[in-house]
């Protein structure tokens, strides 16, 4: 049976502010400093987690700036949050925002468009990526995770030193994926169409593309046509009646870079994630280099 990955395009999110039904209140106010702050409502603890030390890397370099939330107790079922990011005001400067999300939905801002994606390879990760470090990109910034009326936020610091190359960064990240976890950016603006891969070699059933499983090798990654947007189950099934298996990401990087995989519509993968691959960066298809782009994890119904 070929591993294939399954592209196809998913249902976006419609990304508004949203009521969800809880009442809060807010004992502590703003976290101020660097580890993570914490909120209660209802008796459920919000928690947003980031690094206490400073992290280091280098100009023209890919930065990921982790940051991480969860609920105390933990919570069964999965709740929509809007997550915003910003660099705090230095040296008089201004604050300036740098992104915001919900749900599938993400927007960047100023300088920072183009530059910067939310990572999202964990459950209730909302890591910040940002490429081609600039001088003016060092300080300290702000990530807000915002469920309801709870907001709690934490700070991450960020220092450059010297050119890109001179010495490894402490959260390194390679934009065009020869890193074994390339990163998963989405393109950023007004549109928000659902897509996203990255580069792996075996895998693949696509979006709005014939299905030529009988003239495919075993282990070729190909896109698999079909007329409507798929669960995540339902991409399963079919690439299963099409004699083949949903891929898993290694594959479709390795399709991507050797075999020149260039698809710019999204698609579900074996974990759940939702990427695409683009070998010939274009307009509305991501950032302007190669590489591949992901969604997160969307909810797979």
């Amino acid at each position: 049976m070929r591993p294939l990955l399954l592209l196809y395009l998913l249902p976006c999110v419609s990304g508004l502010p949203f009521y969800n039904g809880f009442y809060y209140s807010k004992p502590n106010g703003w976290n101020l400093g660097n580890g993570h702050g914490e909120g209660v409502f209802n008796g459920v603890r919000l928690v947003v987690e980031t690094p206490e030390e400073t992290l280091f890397s280098y100009r023209g370099a890919n930065v990921t700036l982790p940051c991480h939330y969860h609920y105390e107790p933990a919570l069964l079922s999965p709740r929509p949050v809007r997550i915003k990011w910003w660099k705090l005001s230095e040296n008089g400067a201004p604050e300036q925002d740098v992104l915001v999300a919900i749900g599938l939905r993400h927007r960047s801002f100023g300088d920072y468009r183009g530059r910067v994606c939310l990572r999202q390879d964990r459950e209730r990760e909302v890591s910040l990526q940002i490429g081609d470090l600039r001088p003016e990109d060092y300080g300290r910034y702000r990530c807000e995770v915002i469920d309801g009326l709870e907001d709690e936020s934490g700070l991450v610091e960020l220092e450059l030193r010297g050119e890109k190359g001179s010495e490894p960064g402490r959260y390194p990240l390679n934009i065009h994926g020869t890193a074994p976890w390339a990163p998963n950016c989405q393109p950023f603006g007004d549109w928000h169409f659902c897509s996203s891969p990255p580069p792996p070699v075996l895998s693949g059933c696509p979006l709005r593309c014939p299905a030529l499983t009988p003239h495919f090798p075993t282990g070729q990654v190909y896109y698999l046509d079909h007329p409507e947007k798929l669960t995540l189950a339902q991409a399963r099934e079919a690439c299963q009646e099409d004699g083949a298996r949903i891929a898993k990401v290694g594959p479709l990087l390795a399709a991507w870079k050797f075999r020149g995989l260039d698809r710019c519509d999204a698609g579900w993968l074996a974990d759940g994630s939702a990427r695409y691959p683009v070998v010939h960066p274009r307009p509305n298809c991501g950032p302007l280099e190669p590489g591949v782009r992901s969604f997160g994890f969307p909810d797979p119904r």
